[in-house]
């Protein structure tokens, strides 16, 4: 499955760890705000297999 936009990668993670995550590149204006958004509610996406429900 393909997403319909293009992607950009970006790095949620902080200087101990890289969490990198995928977001529309037709995005731009707001791409501050969707990374900032992302990095404070990192603890709710489940990363690995063993984290989710």
């Amino acid at each position: 499955m393909q997403s319909q936009d293009p992607l950009q990668e970006i790095d949620i993670g902080d200087s101990s760890s890289k969490i990198p995550t995928y977001i529309s590149a037709n995005i731009d204006p707001d791409l501050i705000k969707m990374v900032e958004l992302l990095k404070d509610y990192k603890d709710c996406f489940a990363w690995d297999y063993i984290e989710m429900p």
